[in-house]
């Protein structure tokens, strides 16, 4: 309901009595199963700092202004945050692979010009060597 909603989003300080243990988690992180000695439901006295209890809506929002964000938007800021460092880390992979792909283009360049030279020189000294014998033939028909 529309009043459930209203006490839901106040920030209405418990007595210390019923004041609940700060946890470790982050702050706006929900706990996905209530702790053994948390008494499920609205407290036993309703009253001014009563609370409602499982049965309120899951995702009402706090108020405005509170800095406290509901586990939905907490969960889609962390997936966020981790698609943002992933698609980071993978930009970086990708310039470290375009970087060695360069390198290993120009080196396949460079051993291609050597080849390429050798065999030229190669060649050159067979068709010289063909050249000798041809001459060497002829000599001999002469």
């Amino acid at each position: 309901t529309v009043l459930q909603c209203k006490v839901a989003s106040t920030l209405v300080p418990r007595p210390s009595s019923t004041r609940k243990k700060q946890n470790s988690k982050p702050r706006g992180v929900r706990k996905t199963s209530p702790s053994p000695s948390a008494a499920p439901g609205p407290s036993a006295t309703p009253g001014r700092f009563a609370t409602p209890g499982p049965s309120a809506t899951p995702n009402v929002l706090p108020a405005s202004g509170s800095g406290i964000q509901p586990a939905s938007v907490a969960q889609e800021s962390a997936r966020t945050r981790l698609q943002r460092d992933s698609i980071d880390l993978l930009t970086r992979h990708k310039r470290e692979l375009e970087t060695e792909c360069a390198w290993l283009r120009g080196e396949v360049d460079r051993r291609a010009e050597s080849f390429k030279v050798a065999w030229q020189e190669e060649r050159a000294a067979h068709q010289r060597d063909i050249e000798a014998a041809a001459v060497a033939a002829h000599e001999l028909e002469v």
